[in-house]
Protein backbone atom coordinates (compact mmCIF):
# COMPACT_ATOMS: atom_id res chain seq x y z
CA UNK A 1 0.00 0.00 0.00
CA UNK A 2 1.40 3.38 -1.03
CA UNK A 3 1.50 6.14 1.55
CA UNK A 4 2.89 9.65 1.05
CA UNK A 5 5.99 10.59 3.01
CA UNK A 6 5.41 12.67 6.09
CA UNK A 7 7.76 15.54 6.85
CA UNK A 8 9.29 13.78 9.88
CA UNK A 9 10.14 10.74 7.74
CA UNK A 10 11.93 12.79 5.08
CA UNK A 11 13.83 14.73 7.74
CA UNK A 12 14.97 11.48 9.33
CA UNK A 13 16.26 10.22 5.95
CA UNK A 14 18.18 13.44 5.20
CA UNK A 15 19.79 13.36 8.64
CA UNK A 16 21.19 9.92 7.85
CA UNK A 17 23.99 11.64 5.92
CA UNK A 18 26.98 12.71 8.00
CA UNK A 19 26.66 16.47 8.62
CA UNK A 20 29.50 18.73 9.72
CA UNK A 21 30.97 22.21 9.56
CA UNK A 22 33.77 23.09 7.13
CA UNK A 23 36.41 22.69 9.86
CA UNK A 24 35.23 19.17 10.66
CA UNK A 25 35.92 17.74 7.19
CA UNK A 26 38.54 15.04 7.70
CA UNK A 27 38.00 12.69 4.76
CA UNK A 28 37.94 13.00 0.97
CA UNK A 29 34.57 12.98 -0.74
CA UNK A 30 31.71 14.97 -2.19
CA UNK A 31 29.98 17.36 0.19
CA UNK A 32 26.84 19.44 -0.26
CA UNK A 33 26.47 22.87 1.36
CA UNK A 34 23.09 22.51 3.05
CA UNK A 35 22.17 26.21 2.84
CA UNK A 36 22.95 26.73 -0.85
CA UNK A 37 22.92 23.27 -2.43
CA UNK A 38 26.43 23.77 -3.83
CA UNK A 39 28.72 20.77 -4.28
CA UNK A 40 32.27 20.70 -2.92
CA UNK A 41 34.71 18.00 -4.02
CA UNK A 42 37.49 17.32 -1.52
CA UNK A 43 40.30 15.14 -2.93
CA UNK A 44 42.79 13.23 -0.77
CA UNK A 45 45.45 15.70 -1.92
CA UNK A 46 43.45 18.47 -0.21
CA UNK A 47 44.73 17.41 3.20
CA UNK A 48 47.97 18.34 4.89
CA UNK A 49 49.63 17.02 8.06
CA UNK A 50 47.28 15.64 10.74
CA UNK A 51 44.47 15.27 8.16
CA UNK A 52 43.79 19.03 8.19
CA UNK A 53 42.08 20.48 5.14
CA UNK A 54 44.53 22.69 3.23
CA UNK A 55 41.86 25.03 1.82
CA UNK A 56 40.28 27.45 4.29
CA UNK A 57 36.71 28.66 3.92
CA UNK A 58 35.79 31.91 5.67
CA UNK A 59 32.19 32.93 6.30
CA UNK A 60 30.23 35.05 8.77
CA UNK A 61 27.74 32.17 9.07
CA UNK A 62 28.09 28.62 10.30
CA UNK A 63 28.24 26.65 7.05
CA UNK A 64 26.83 23.13 7.39
CA UNK A 65 27.74 20.38 4.95
CA UNK A 66 26.59 16.83 4.39
CA UNK A 67 28.86 14.13 2.97
CA UNK A 68 27.17 12.64 -0.10
CA UNK A 69 29.93 10.26 -1.17
CA UNK A 70 33.37 9.10 -0.14
CA UNK A 71 34.43 9.35 -3.78
CA UNK A 72 35.49 12.93 -4.64
CA UNK A 73 35.17 12.06 -8.34
CA UNK A 74 31.63 10.67 -8.17
CA UNK A 75 29.56 11.68 -11.22
CA UNK A 76 27.29 14.68 -10.74
CA UNK A 77 24.26 12.58 -11.62
CA UNK A 78 25.05 10.15 -8.79
CA UNK A 79 25.61 12.72 -6.04
CA UNK A 80 22.61 14.75 -7.26
CA UNK A 81 20.45 11.61 -6.98
CA UNK A 82 21.75 10.93 -3.46
CA UNK A 83 20.93 14.48 -2.37
CA UNK A 84 17.49 14.44 -3.98
CA UNK A 85 16.62 11.06 -2.46
CA UNK A 86 17.31 12.54 0.97
CA UNK A 87 15.24 15.66 0.38
CA UNK A 88 18.20 18.02 0.02
CA UNK A 89 18.27 20.91 -2.46
CA UNK A 90 21.01 20.26 -5.04
CA UNK A 91 22.04 23.34 -7.03
CA UNK A 92 24.74 21.74 -9.18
Amino acid sequence: MWAPYRKAETERVSRALPEMSWNEIDRPGCYIVLESGSLIRVPASGFGPNRRLVVRFVSNRDVRLARLSGNPEAPLSVVRAIATARGLFADF
